[in-house]
């Protein structure tokens, strides 16, 4: 019997062929949405940190944890940004709480830099920010007032819209 006779005879056979390809198709997508891990931000090989207060800033190996000892001053993660062609600056300092220090501390160096889920994780839930010369730090989760301190105006007061500069 040849299949064009068969599914005329039999048309059901043709729809659960094309049901199972559908099915087959939609499994295939789920399995491939399912396994993927949310892409994570990829860190720099080095990054920004200052060690007065953001007056002046170096550059050192992204798998530094903010806070470390600096030629016996505390260096803390510097956000440099640029307005236009002006002067870099430095528009904010990060650190982590304490708990979040310390949990960055037992990830291996290698997976610090790679920016690992582990590593993103722990960023995201334990930042403190805080511009240079205030003295409070604030959480990443106090929405208002850690978006003001994220996007510093230009020193000059100029309506550039400043960018983020690494090393």
């Amino acid at each position: 019997m040849k299949v064009r006779e068969l599914l005329r005879q039999r048309p059901w056979i043709g729809i659960a062929v094309c049901f199972g390809a559908v099915l087959i198709a939609a499994a295939s997508v789920w399995a491939t949405l399912r396994s993927s891990e949310p892409a994570m931000p990829l860190m720099p090989a080095s990054v920004f940190f200052s060690d007065d207060d953001g007056k002046t800033y170096f550059a050192d190996d992204s798998a530094r944890i903010s806070g470390f000892d600096h030629a016996g001053k505390t260096a803390y993660q510097a956000a440099v940004f640029q307005c236009g062609h002006g002067s870099p600056f430095v528009g904010y300092l990060i650190k982590f709480n304490a708990s979040g220090k310390s949990a960055l501390e037992q990830i291996p160096d290698a997976e610090r830099r790679a920016n690992s889920s582990q590593a993103w994780g722990i960023r995201q839930t334990s930042s403190l920010i805080k511009r240079p010369s205030d003295k409070s730090w604030i959480s990443l989760d106090g929405a208002a007032a850690a978006n003001q301190v994220l996007n510093p105006p230009c020193p000059d007061n100029s309506s550039d819209t400043p960018h983020q500069i690494l090393p």
